[in-house]
């Protein structure tokens, strides 16, 4: 019986990352241009009026993936006996950067869309297609979470290597920013960014404070986010680590 329930969780891990890549394959492939939008402003932040494959910078999207993947190598390597992606898998480092991800994708979510003029969620209006971007919004931030926190606290992990782990950690952060910030500049007919922090006069607007201010309250918001980032990231490592140092006794 118990081997039973084992196949079921591991293929329900395989289902759940298929999911995952479906909700955001299915959101760049019925990428359709909102009628209301006025291309001549110079800069949109927000809601992708772009194109399809833009989705793929904001980071609720990117997490999603990551999170998708590790389901599928998981339920994969656990039904098919591949033990060194398992032992990969399972590591403190990799479950530690999955979770980290998702707690940041959910609470900066939710502050920038309660911070929003109006609160949406992704309900543009009363179309069939505003309806499925709330449902899938609400379902890639929240009930993804929770899947997240699930795997997070049940799988039992092997130690990773800190060491490595955090500069890549570091790396990816770094690397999304500045390729999120020319691709809004440059790859796309207007100006367009996923996040508010990523213009600094709309960061200012948003704020309505002087451009000198908005300039240091925008560098502290980005050392506050990757600070807290990778502090999470650690404190997550060392529970996966106590975890396994205490299953081992």
């Amino acid at each position: 019986m118990t081997r039973v329930r084992k196949t079921l969780g591991y293929i329900s891990c395989i289902a759940v990352g298929a999911i995952a890549w479906w909700l955001v394959v299915s959101h760049i492939i019925h990428f359709h241009n909102t009628d209301h939008i006025d291309f001549n402003v110079d800069v949109y932040i927000g809601t992708n009026v772009v194109v399809g494959w833009a989705d793929l910078t904001f980071f609720s999207y990117k997490t999603l993936l990551f999170f998708g993947t590790w389901n599928i190598l998981f339920g994969l390597s656990s039904l098919c006996r591949w033990n060194k992606v398992r032992l990969f898998c399972c590591k403190s480092t990799v479950l530690s950067f999955s979770f980290a991800n998702y707690c940041l994708t959910t609470v900066l979510y939710t502050v920038f869309e309660l911070c929003s003029k109006p609160i949406t969620f992704g309900l543009w209006d009363t179309s069939l297609s505003a309806i499925h971007n709330l449902g899938s919004n609400l379902i890639a931030h929240y009930v993804y979470f929770v899947f997240s926190l699930i795997a997070f606290l049940r799988v039992p992990a092997s130690k990773g290597n800190v060491r490595l782990g955090l500069p890549l950690v570091a790396l990816y952060a770094s690397i999304y920013c500045v390729s999120v910030k020319l691709l809004g500049e440059f790859a796309y007919k207007i100006r367009w960014f996923p996040y508010v922090i990523f213009d600094l006069d709309s960061f200012a607007a948003m704020l309505n404070v002087g451009r000198g201010l908005a300039v240091f309250l925008l560098v502290l918001t980005y050392v506050v986010i990757f600070v807290g980032y990778c502090t999470v990231y650690l404190l997550f490592v060392r529970c996966k680590n106590r975890q396994s140092a205490h299953s081992a006794q």
